[in-house]
């Protein structure tokens, strides 16, 4: 028997449109290892095929086999999925995860991101590898004792909004392919020994201390 919630008031205004009107989910169902959740969501030291929440999220100790979809904010710990897609802002700690997808700030630790990042909001990662391509549309991104094949920041300006300068910080951190700044012109700020091996495209390297 399938059962019908009214999860809206659970969640956000902001991420009330984003949410599908006719999800249906049998939770008479055992065996069903594809959850659906509305509202205030937390699981612990569990297993998924996959994991679609709206409303705040928090997962600690969870192994997801394929996607997790989060409209809302997502707290993680110790987090394993294919793919994440977030609606919200994310912090995660000792996240493995094979593509990223999120809309709002993003806050990683000790992270380890086989295929491409794409985030739409302020990125702050600290101790992760990413071995694909970081995307950002943002003007703030800072990675801290990290790896990463290539970053691209964009920031396009339309009609009379006041542009304001991307800025990409690296403290510690190596980069073995291209900074690339789309929109405005970037400011690259590199410290504590980090490297970038390929080139910083529409940007360029200021003191560390401006």
């Amino acid at each position: 028997m399938a059962i019908s919630y009214d999860y809206q008031k659970f969640i956000p205004k902001e991420y009330r449109a984003l949410t599908e009107d006719d999800l249906d989910f049998d939770d008479e169902d055992p065996g069903h290892k594809d959850r659906v959740d509305f509202g205030p969501t937390s699981y612990e030291d569990r297993r998924f095929k996959k994991i679609d929440a709206y409303g705040p999220t928090d997962l600690k100790g969870v192994t997801v086999e394929k996607s997790t979809r989060v409209h809302g904010p997502l707290s993680a710990n110790s987090l394993k999925t294919e793919s994440l897609t977030v609606m919200g802002p994310v912090n995660a700690k000792k996240l493995t995860v094979e593509v990223i997808n999120v809309q709002g700030p993003t806050h990683l630790e000790r992270a380890k991101v086989r295929g491409k990042t794409h985030v739409e909001g302020p990125l702050d990662a600290r101790n992760s590898t990413f071995m694909g391509p970081i995307h950002v549309s943002s003007t703030k991104v800072t990675l801290t004792d990290s790896d990463t094949t290539s970053i691209r920041i964009k920031n396009e300006v339309y009609g009379q909004e006041k542009r304001r300068v991307p800025r990409l910080e690296l403290h510690n951190t190596r980069v073995v392919g291209d900074i690339e700044f789309v929109g405005a012109k970037g400011h690259g700020i590199m410290k504590d020994n980090s490297r970038i091996k390929g080139r910083i495209k529409h940007g360029t390297v200021i003191p560390a201390g401006r």
